[in-house]
């Protein structure tokens, strides 16, 4: 592959490097993004996008695409508490309690005048492919690039000249820039830096899944969650055997075909056992 010279580099194609590279198109910069992953999250990871995300959003030209396989904002006006989803008794599914959050739906006065653009709940695995999508028809496919790895960087007086591994073909290449962002949450390009990360870690292991269901009132001899449309919908039920592990199930968008896409988030103190015939590693 031939080398490169371009006046930014962008290191990460997450949410930071791939709204880095749209804004950079719209600024009328040329910008190479390239991401050691080879897609791309496969996990839903972050989820609320703010009002002024979503303004961001709107000047990048995705904000409609958001909204249209986003949370309805009718199913965003509180996030409820209960005992459980379902179970053969009537204590499962008792709504414990209720708050109103993300703006009631777009209807607190106070969200309305803040911004004519209101709150979205993507997660990453869907919000993702979006904003790939629009980077790569602002800058160019070719300026778009994942399984590219950033093996090393020497900065001098004029710019940046970083080796980049093509993990596809094995070819190594060079770019030469006049900026180097990095844009990979501190995993390579803060380390080559010798920053270093501060603070607490390891406070809790999680493991989290995502499944898209019809959305159903109940099954025959199980009682379904009671009360009111909410957003989220957290359940917690200590587990016998571990009485530290908690759980809870965000309902994240409901379609007019009354299909769901639910998260499950479970969460444990380090040491414990794995979860879910995962070990321990795997759970992190």
């Amino acid at each position: 592959m031939s080398d490169v010279e371009v006046p930014v580099l962008i290191v990460g194609g997450g949410g930071a490097g791939l709204t880095a590279s749209m804004l950079m198109s719209q600024f009328g910069i040329d910008s190479l993004l390239v991401s050691a992953w080879p897609t791309t999250s496969i996990l839903p990871k972050a989820h609320v996008l703010s009002q002024r995300t979503m303004e961001i959003f709107r000047e990048v030209g995705i904000a409609d695409a958001v909204y249209a396989v986003s949370t309805p904002a009718e199913n965003m006006r509180a996030t409820a508490w209960y005992a459980g989803l379902a179970g053969p008794n009537d204590n499962y599914g008792r709504q414990i309690g209720r708050l109103e959050a993300w703006g009631a739906g777009y209807t607190d006065p106070d969200y309305v005048a803040a911004s004519s653009c209101r709150t979205a709940n993507l997660p990453q695995i869907r919000l993702e492919p979006i904003m790939r999508s629009r980077a790569e028809t602002l800058a160019g496919p070719d300026r778009v690039r994942f399984n590219h790895d950033v093996v090393s960087f020497e900065q001098d007086d004029d710019g940046v000249t970083a080796q980049v591994l093509d993990k596809q073909t094995g070819e190594q290449y060079s770019v030469r820039c006049r900026y180097l962002l990095g844009c990979d949450g501190g995993r390579t390009v803060g380390k080559q830096l010798g920053v270093q990360m501060d603070g607490v870690r390891n406070v809790m292991h999680m493991v989290s899944g995502v499944k898209s269901s019809p959305f159903v009132a109940g099954q025959p001899g199980r009682r379904p969650i009671k009360g009111p449309t909410s957003y989220q919908k957290v359940g917690h039920r200590p587990d016998p055997a571990v009485p530290d592990r908690r759980w809870s199930c965000r309902l994240r968008s409901r379609s007019p075909r009354r299909r769901c896409v639910w998260q499950y988030l479970h969460n444990r103190r380090p040491g414990l056992p794995g979860l879910f015939g995962f070990p321990a590693r795997r759970s992190v």
